[in-house]
C-alpha cells in the first residue's frame, strides 16, 4: 500500500508532467491529508491502507484510462478485447484513407500550382538600435519575432510552458510531509524573498536552516537561503552558498531557478563595481551573469517561470550595457515564448524607457505600443499611454509658456528663439525635483555662453506657495526664472506632462526636439544639440 508520502509525490509526478491541473492537484493532496488525519488513530504516520483515491487510478484517468474495462478486478473481459479489436480496425483502415487522400492532394497542389510562385514568411520588422528613459531595457520588438540567433528566424515551436515558481510547486511542498509549520514558514520566506523583503525573510530562513539539517526539505531552504543572500547585498556569499547547494543536488529540479539566482548575484556584483569605478571587474561580473542567464533559457525551454524571468534580467543586463540588439532579442523572445510571465509587461514598458532615454524615439514609441496592444488590462499599459503622450509632442512646434506670474525674471520661448531653451517642469515638494533642479542651474552656467536657455515651470498651490518656492530657489542659489503655472495648467497639458520632474529642449527653431526627465539631458546629449 502507498504511504501518504509517497502519494503525495506521485501526485507531485502527475502535475508537473502536465497530467493533471493545479486545482486538481490541490483537491487530492486535501484529500490525502485529511484522510491520512482520520487514520491516524489505527495506523502510523505514512504507513498503513491507501488513503483516498489510489494514485495509480489517477494516472490511469489522466492517460485517458478507466477501471471500468476491468471484470472482477482481474483483467479485461472477453466482450472488451473484441470491442478493442473492432475498433483498432477501424481505425486502422481509416488512416490509411485519410494517408491516400493526402498523398492525392498534394499530387494534385503541386501538378497545379505556379512554378514562380514562392509564399515566405513575413519579413521580421527591424527598428533601428538605439537605447531610452526612466527604466532599464531598449528598441522595439519585431513583429515577426526572432528567436535571438543571429541571422533571426522564426522562433522554433517549444513545449508548453509552465508559470508555476518552481520553489513553491507539488514537488517543493510534498517535501514538508509532516512539517506544517515548516511549510507555512517557508511559504512566507518564498513570498518575502520574491518582494526583496530581507527584513522579514532573514529570520524566518534562520529558522528554518537549523530544522532543516536532515529533512528532505532542507534542499528547498538552501536555494532559497542563497537567494535571500543576493537580495541582501552579500553576492559573493550567495555565490559560495549556490555552489555548495550544487555539489550537494547535483541532479536537483531546481537547478534552472538556481542559475537566475546566479545571475543575479553576478549582475549585483557588476553594480557594486561600477559604482566603485572598476569597470573591468564590472564587464567580467557582466559576462558571468550572461552566461548563466544564457544557460537557464537553452536548457530548460518548457520552463516558463524561470526562462521568463531569466530573460527579463538579460534584457535589463542589455539595456544596462548599450547592447541595442541583444537587448531587443531578449524582449523578443520573452514576449513571444513566453508572453503570460508576468514579467513581461513591464519588459516592454522597460525597453521603451530604455530606447527614450538614448533618443531613439521611434523605437520607445513601438515599445510602448506594443504594451498597449498586448497587454490592455496590466498596469504598465497605463504607464505606457502616458509615455506615448508625452512623445508624441516630439517634432512639434513648441507651445508658449501660459504663466499667472513669474519668480524671478519674466521670459518667453519666442523672446529667446535662436537659442535652444530647456523648459523643466518641477515642485517645490518633489524631492526627485529638488535634486534635478540645482543639477539644471549648473547645466545652465556651463553653457548659457554656448547659446543655452532654461526656464522652470511650477504650480501654485496651498501646500506649494510662492514664498516656499522663492525660498528654495534663493536656498539653493538658482537663478533661472520659473514661470507659475496659470489655472487649468495649459503648459503642462500642451507639453504631455504626467509627472514631475520632466523636462522638454526646444531648438533653435522653436521644436520640441527632445522630451523626458531633466536628469537624461547628459551633456553629451546637450552638446550634441547644440551643435547642430
Amino acid at each position: 500500500m502507498a504511504t501518504v508520502s509517497e502519494q503525495l509525490r506521485d501526485l507531485a509526478d502527475l502535475l508537473e508532467r502536465g497530467l493533471l491541473t493545479r486545482q486538481q492537484f490541490d483537491e487530492q493532496r486535501d484529500r490525502i491529508l485529511a484522510e491520512s488525519r482520520d487514520v491516524r488513530g489505527v495506523h502510523a504516520p505514512g504507513v498503513g491502507s491507501e488513503v483516498g483515491p489510489p494514485v495509480r487510478t489517477l494516472r490511469a484517468e489522466a492517460a485517458g484510462v478507466t477501471e471500468s474495462g476491468r471484470s472482477d478486478g482481474r483483467g479485461p473481459s472477453n466482450s472488451a478485447v473484441l470491442v478493442a479489436i473492432g475498433i483498432g480496425v477501424v481505425l486502422l483502415v481509416g488512416a490509411a484513407l485519410l494517408v491516400v487522400a493526402l498523398a492525392a492532394g498534394v499530387f494534385a497542389v503541386a501538378a497545379f500550382s505556379p512554378r514562380d510562385e514562392v509564399v515566405v514568411a513575413p519579413a521580421p520588422v527591424v527598428v533601428s538600435e538605439g537605447a531610452g528613459e526612466e527604466g532599464v531595457p531598449t528598441d522595439a520588438p519585431a513583429r515577426g519575432v526572432t528567436d535571438g540567433r543571429a541571422g533571426g528566424g522564426i522562433a522554433p515551436a517549444l513545449p508548453a510552458a509552465t508559470y508555476g515558481d518552481p520553489l513553491l510547486d507539488a514537488t517543493a511542498e510534498a517535501r514538508f510531509d509532516g512539517y506544517p509549520d515548516a511549510l507555512a514558514d517557508y511559504r512566507s520566506a518564498v513570498d518575502h524573498v520574491g518582494n526583496r523583503n530581507t527584513r522579514s525573510a532573514g529570520p524566518i530562513l534562520d529558522d528554518l536552516t537549523a530544522g532543516a539539517a536532515g529533512r528532505a526539505y532542507a534542499e528547498e531552504v538552501a536555494l532559497l537561503n542563497a537567494a535571500h543572500q543576493v537580495n541582501d547585498n552579500r553576492p559573493d556569499e550567495a555565490l559560495d552558498a549556490l555552489s555548495t547547494w550544487r555539489r550537494d543536488h547535483p541532479d536537483s529540479r531546481l537547478v534552472a531557478t538556481a542559475g537566475v539566482w546566479e545571475g543575479k548575484a553576478h549582475m549585483a556584483k557588476a553594480l557594486a563595481a561600477e559604482r566603485d569605478g572598476d569597470t573591468a571587474a564590472a564587464g567580467r561580473s557582466d559576462e558571468a551573469a550572461e552566461a548563466a542567464l544564457t544557460a537557464v533559457v537553452e536548457r530548460f525551454p518548457d520552463d516558463g517561470h524561470t526562462c521568463g524571468e531569466a530573460l527579463y534580467l538579460l534584457s535589463s543586463l542589455y539595456g544596462r550595457t548599450e547592447q541595442a540588439r541583444r537587448q531587443r532579442e531578449a524582449l523578443d523572445l520573452l514576449v513571444t515564448r513566453y508572453g503570460e510571465h508576468p514579467r513581461a509587461p513591464r519588459a516592454l514598458y522597460s525597453g521603451g524607457n530604455t530606447a527614450w532615454a538614448n533618443g531613439a524615439h521611434a523605437d520607445a514609441e513601438a515599445y510602448f505600443q506594443r504594451v498597449l496592444d498586448d497587454y490592455p488590462d496590466d498596469r504598465w499599459a497605463k504607464r505606457a499611454r502616458r509615455n506615448l503622450e508625452a512623445l508624441e509632442v516630439v517634432g512639434q512646434p513648441a507651445p508658449e509658456i501660459v504663466a499667472s506670474h513669474w519668480i524671478g525674471e519674466a521670459s518667453s520661448l519666442e523672446s529667446q528663439r535662436g537659442n535652444l531653451v530647456l523648459v523643466v517642469f518641477w515642485n517645490e515638494w518633489c524631492p526627485h525635483c529638488t535634486r534635478e533642479v540645482p543639477e539644471v542651474q549648473a547645466l545652465w552656467e556651463s553653457y548659457r555662453d554656448q547659446g543655452l536657455s532654461v526656464v522652470l515651470v511650477t504650480k501654485h498651490t496651498k501646500a506649494q506657495t510662492d514664498e516656499k518656492v522663492e525660498r528654495w530657489l534663493t536656498d539653493q542659489g538658482v537663478t533661472i526664472p520659473c514661470a507659475v503655472e496659470a489655472d487649468g495648467y495649459v503648459t503642462s497639458k500642451a507639453y504631455g506632462i504626467s509627472g514631475v520632474p520632466a523636462g522638454a529642449l526646444v531648438d533653435r527653431d522653436g521644436t520640441i526636439v527632445w522630451r523626458n526627465h531633466p536628469a537624461r539631458m547628459t551633456e553629451e546629449r546637450l552638446q550634441e544639440f547644440l551643435g547642430r
